[in-house]
C-alpha cells in the first residue's frame, strides 16, 4: 500500500482528510482522522468487541433492528457487519474485513471485503482476492487536552501496487471515501456505547 501524501481538505471539527497517491501521481487512496473523547482501550473495543460495532452497522441513525456483527480477532480472522445505509431506509448489505495484522490497542490492518458481502471476497481466489480489494490500516494514538484522554484514530484505505491504476479510479469513483467518512462520523464520541 502506498503512503499518504496529499493535501489536507476541509474537515468537520474534530477529523481531517488527505488524498494518498506517489509523490506527483494520482491518488491511489486516502486517510481520515477521527478524534474521539475517550481511552484509547475504549476506542480499540469500539472497533474489536462485536458487540460493539452499532456504530458501524448504521445505529447511530436510529436503528434498531438488532446488531449482527461478528469478529475473530487474529491475522487471517474475519469481521463482519450487516450494515444499514442512509438514515436507516437505505440499502443493506454485509460488510467486513480479513485481519492482516493485529497489534491490540495499537493498529489494525485488512483486507476490506467479506465472502458474501461487499465487497465480495471470493475464498477459491486465496491471497490474490485479499490483494484485489482495498487495504485499511486503522491506528490509534493517545492525545490529551486538558480535560481527559483523547484518541486519534487514523484510517487509511489503499490499495496494493500491483493493483492497476484504473482499477484504483474504479473504486474511488464508488465513492468510498465519502463512505468511510460518513462511518468515522458515527464513531461513538465518547466511544462508551
Amino acid at each position: 500500500m502506498t503512503d499518504p501524501t496529499g493535501s489536507t481538505d476541509a474537515s468537520p471539527a474534530g477529523s481531517s482528510d488527505a488524498s494518498t497517491g506517489a509523490a506527483g501521481g494520482p491518488a491511489r487512496g486516502f486517510t481520515l482522522r477521527r478524534t474521539v473523547a475517550a481511552p484509547r482501550g475504549d476506542v480499540w473495543a469500539a472497533w474489536t468487541d462485536p458487540d460493539r460495532l452499532g456504530w458501524v452497522a448504521g445505529d447511530a441513525r436510529g436503528v434498531d433492528r438488532g446488531l449482527d456483527a461478528s469478529i475473530d480477532l487474529r491475522v487471517g480472522g474475519a469481521w463482519r457487519v450487516h450494515l444499514t445505509e442512509g438514515e436507516g431506509s437505505g440499502r443493506q448489505f454485509v460488510t467486513g474485513g480479513i485481519y492482516r495484522h493485529v497489534e491490540p490497542h495499537e493498529r489494525l490492518d485488512f483486507a476490506w471485503g467479506a465472502v458474501g458481502g461487499w465487497p465480495e471476497l471470493d475464498p477459491e481466489e486465496g491471497m490474490a482476492a485479499l490483494d484485489a480489494v482495498p487495504q485499511v490500516v486503522v491506528t490509534f494514538e493517545d492525545a490529551h487536552d486538558g480535560a481527559g484522554p483523547i484518541t486519534v484514530v487514523t484510517v487509511t484505505v489503499g490499495f496494493a501496487d500491483a493493483v492497476p491504476g484504473e482499477d484504483v479510479e474504479r473504486w474511488l469513483a464508488l465513492g468510498i471515501r465519502a463512505g468511510w467518512s460518513d462511518t468515522l462520523d458515527r464513531l461513538p464520541p465518547s466511544a462508551a456505547s
